[in-house]
């Protein structure tokens, strides 16, 4: 995986001790990715070796678990497997731009999206489940938005849909529920909140951009990338020389050291290494040395 643009980052959420906190400085942080195609262990609906971008993180919600994308948050070459029983909540879906560089997988779990107003035509809704909630009103129909072309808004068989507003929701000629569908509209109080202020730390500069030169995105991976305990390190040296190789966390703080300045020759290297003493989180693996850095991407989890 090669990483431009790449914004270290700390949320109000995770203003603790344990992250140097607590934070008292208000600013807005740049929360944003910005990804090429990483090696990855997954099923088969996801295509090894493929050039769309949007596979370069892969982010499996399982049952029970909920993922919030804050206003503002920008989302770039990335995947959401929404399995049965997770949700996915953009609090205000205008704001997450660069749609074209993310997707969504509708497995059976819920997907939620906000905005001031909702108004769809010219489309057939098959997915599942969909939630759409607006501040003011959504309408629904054949001719409801002058700006685009005219057409009935259809909701197919074994589709789920609902339109929840906090003061109209209106459904026009060309409205249609088919057989086999599932569609629900009711009225009830929805808040959409602005871009915030995030907590930061007073000595980083979030203005630093970490450049990562990798013309081959197979230089430097773990496998599996999701790791409770142990994964191996793989990757290749083009020149010989003196490397270091370190895990950093959000912040680009070093949380743990496999090599500090240790001698390699050109070749392929596949090691077996430790992660159990890291907490559950998001991490970055970094190879540095010879005038070459390589990072990678994976989580830890209990």
């Amino acid at each position: 995986m090669s990483i431009q643009s790449f914004d270290y980052y700390v949320e109000a959420a995770n203003n603790d001790p344990s992250n140097g906190g607590p934070f008292t400085d208000l600013r807005k942080v740049p929360v944003e990715t910005d990804l090429f195609m990483d090696y990855h262990i997954s099923s088969n609906a996801y295509p090894n070796g493929s050039t769309d971008h949007k596979y370069s993180s892969i982010y499996h919600l399982i049952s029970g678990s909920k993922l919030t994308i804050e206003p503002c948050v920008k989302l770039f070459d990335c995947t959401f497997e929404i399995n049965p029983g997770s949700e996915i909540v953009f609090e205000n879906t205008p704001t997450n731009i660069n749609k074209q560089r993310y997707q969504l997988l509708y497995t059976g779990g819920t997907v939620t999206e906000r905005d001031e107003q909702w108004l769809f035509q010219n489309k057939t809704e098959t997915r599942t489940i969909l939630n759409y909630e607006a501040a003011d009103f959504i309408k629904a129909g054949t001719s409801v938005d002058n700006n685009q072309p005219q057409g009935a808004y259809i909701v197919d068989a074994n589709a789920d849909v609902t339109f929840v507003a906090s003061n109209q929701v209106v459904l026009k000629h060309g409205f249609r529920a088919n057989a086999g569908s599932k569609f629900h509209a009711y009225i009830s109080p929805i808040t959409v909140p602005g871009c915030p202020q995030r907590m930061a730390r007073p000595d980083h500069d979030y203005s630093q951009t970490e450049y990562v030169n990798s013309k081959n995105n197979n230089l430097f991976f773990l496998a599996p990338s999701l790791t409770t305990s142990r994964s191996f390190l793989n990757f290749k040296i083009q020149r010989e020389g003196y490397y270091s190789i370190e895990v950093l966390n959000a912040l680009g703080e070093t949380q743990k050291k496999f090599f500090d300045n240790r001698f390699f020759r050109a070749n392929t290297y596949k090691l077996d290494e430790d992660f159990t003493d890291l907490a559950p989180g998001v991490y970055i693996c970094k190879l540095s040395g010879a005038d070459e850095q390589y990072t990678t991407k994976f989580i830890k989890s209990n």
